[in-house]
């Protein structure tokens, strides 16, 4: 290893470990000096480095390379200090890291760590799918099973959540329904994880093709989602999989927008550069080099998208037209209660609570994740 890749190395080992508390570690503040100096409007690429500083050791390199950095006394000097100072921690070699990758394995062991919100998060988010899926193991009660004896009976040791109004179990209808909401969430999730990601790709890597499918997400995202999430299921009939499919539509801009935002950030940074002018194949760009990039960010707004997904089809089944009875879903089981929520309210509040327990969880652990793949926003 030469000099030049161990000053490197030790240098954004050293802001790695720093730069999250705030404190700006005395070797990067001297090569920023040096740089500003050398080329002040290289100051930009550096400032990329500095917010994910493990993955970038390679776009550091290529910068000092670029700037002759060790031709002079002065950076001569600042290599020397370095290396000798012995303050710098070493980092584990990251050049088999794919291209792109935000955060180095060290700093999310620490925010998981240090985050307590964020298992607590997950914590909840993990109960609600255990006691939805496993629940019937152990409840073995029919949800449409009718008893007429037992109509608007409060919670009780046969009952245990009490019946609805056609004398239902609403333990029962509650597991039930929550596994059909958990369910179209997910389906909800991936739909458009997978076309928002394309669409932003796309979008954010052609300058050409940017313009047009921008305008054609602003005219989605003009209309409320819920409106016309109705529109596309009064079209298309009420079904689980037409639920999807509406959520789906009015959901992929949000993740779109999000892609295409930090794909054209990623497409102007030093590897990605390197890459085009070896010849890489815009494919090969886009799939070996900005896709890793663009994980982080998606794993998050897809985990805040799930909690969205699942209020729409809330929302959705509350007014009619999404799960259809006798299916159960948190939604419906609302919208059949609210015309006698004053004779028995624990129709409402006990799938109410569901529905906000769910979504907390969720919104809780999609912030922990973004604190955990953007160090600059952890608090320590």
């Amino acid at each position: 290893m030469d000099d030049l890749t161990k000053f490197a190395q030790d240098v954004l080992a050293e802001l790695a470990v720093l730069g999250p508390t705030g404190e700006t570690p005395a070797g990067w503040a001297r090569l920023t000096t040096w740089v500003a100096r050398r080329r002040p409007g290289a100051l930009v690429k550096l400032r990329r480095i500095e917010a994910n500083p493990i993955a970038h050791k390679a776009s550091l390199i290529a910068l000092l390379h670029e700037l002759e950095f060790g031709t002079d006394a002065e950076s001569r000097d600042l290599v020397h200090r370095e290396l000798s100072s012995g303050e710098a921690r070493s980092v584990p070699d990251h050049d088999a890291t794919p291209s792109g990758t935000l955060a180095g394995p060290a700093q999310p062991r620490r925010a998981l760590k240090t985050s307590p919100a964020t298992k607590c998060g997950a914590a909840l988010f993990v109960l609600v799918v255990l006691i939805t899926v496993a629940g019937p193991l152990v409840y073995r009660v029919d949800p449409n099973e009718l008893d007429y004896a037992a109509i608007l009976t409060p919670p009780s040791s046969h009952h245990v959540l009490g019946t609805d109004a056609l004398g239902r179990d609403l333990a029962a209808r509650l597991l039930a329904g929550g596994r059909n909401s958990l369910l179209i969430g997910l389906l909800t999730m991936l739909a458009t994880g997978v076309a928002g990601a394309l669409l932003g790709l796309v979008s954010g890597a052609n300058r050409r093709l940017d313009h047009y499918v921008m305008r054609f997400l602003d005219v989605m995202m003009a209309f409320p989602p819920l409106l016309l999430a109705l529109a596309i299921l009064a079209s298309l009939g009420n079904s689980a999989m037409n639920v999807v499919i509406a959520l789906s539509f009015v959901y992929v801009p949000r993740t779109a927008r999000i892609v295409r935002g930090e794909a054209l950030v990623l497409r102007d940074v030093v590897y990605v550069e390197a890459a085009q002018s070896l010849g890489a194949s815009p494919l090969r760009i886009v799939f070996r080099h900005l896709l890793p990039g663009l994980l982080p960010p998606l794993v998050v707004q897809q985990t805040f998208l799930f909690a969205y997904a699942i209020l729409g089809e809330a929302g959705l089944s509350f007014v009619g037209v999404g799960i259809q009875p006798p299916s159960a879903s948190w939604g419906n089981i609302l919208g059949e209660a609210r015309a006698i929520f004053q004779q028995a309210p624990w129709l409402v509040a006990l799938p109410g609570f569901a529905v906000a327990l769910t979504v907390l969880s969720l919104n809780v652990l999609g912030d922990g994740l973004s604190d955990l793949f953007n160090p600059r926003r952890q608090t320590t």
